[in-house]
């Protein structure tokens, strides 16, 4: 939940809340419960408004469906839990004991798809995105942070599709701008859902049919994932007629 940091504004909150738990029958444990305030906000207040709730102040909101809440521009650093949630899945797997055939099974299907769910929101760090397909490299090839082997045939043709000789695996960097290629299609045929709603009205691109997806002083990480990948969506739709109600020949 968000509001201005005014009592009037807490006022409102309260009463929500309330009012939740009245239909509901449910409470709110005020122990398990945080706030957030923003730097702008200066002590006082903020000791005022958190004894009016009695909800304990914090600094960070940690993770959201399992992504990090950013609180201020994302570094590498932002996104090493991918790479520990990696790190601990291949700590569980004998790459020795595994045929070639295997360990491309256990890369394609697994360790590859951890970093998707976090890639469908923002774009990664191009570092960190190099330091998944380097776990996957020394998967494929069987080596280990004690065990190096060789790699006999070089990532790009690794990731070539498999007619063309190739594993048919993905770069971690191209996965990542597929999706935030996707995000930018959404913002073009989704008027209608939420999230589409909420980014066309806070960077003004409300009254275009392709909106105009321009850099702003303050962007949060999924506006600079779309921005940058806005002008492959766009090359794509240049001639999308549909029903022909907003384009005429």
């Amino acid at each position: 939940m968000f509001a201005e940091a005014n009592i009037d504004q807490v006022g409102v909150v309260k009463a929500i809340l309330d009012d939740f738990c009245d239909i509901s029958g449910q409470k709110v444990n005020a122990g398990k419960s945080r706030i957030y305030f923003s730097k702008n906000v200066n002590h006082n207040r903020c000791k005022e408004i958190s004894d009016f709730f009695n909800f304990i102040p914090t600094s960070n909101l940690r993770k959201y469906l399992g992504m990090p809440i950013l609180h201020e521009q994302s570094s590498k650093a932002t996104y090493n839990f991918l790479l520990n949630k990696m790190d601990a899945r291949l700590a569980n797997w004998k790459s020795n004991m595994l045929s070639m055939a295997a360990r491309h099974t256990l890369v394609s299907s697994v360790l590859s798809a951890m970093s998707s769910y976090a890639m469908q929101t923002v774009p990664l760090p191009l570092s960190t995105c190099d330091e998944i397909d380097k776990r996957c490299r020394n998967l494929i090839w069987g080596s280990s942070s004690t065990n190096r082997k060789p790699h006999l045939v070089s990532w790009d043709s690794v990731c070539t599709h498999k007619e063309d000789g190739g594993l048919g695996l993905r770069k971690a960097h191209y996965q990542n701008k597929a999706f935030m290629m996707k995000l930018g299609w959404g913002m073009i045929n989704r008027h209608d859902s939420l999230w589409v709603i909420f980014l066309r009205e806070k960077y003004k691109a409300v009254n275009d049919i392709i909106s105009k997806v321009e850099k702003r002083r303050c962007e949060s990480n999924t506006w600079r994932g779309i921005r940058n990948s806005w002008e492959k969506v766009t090359d794509s739709i240049s001639w999308r007629v549909k029903n022909g109600q907003n384009i005429y020949f």
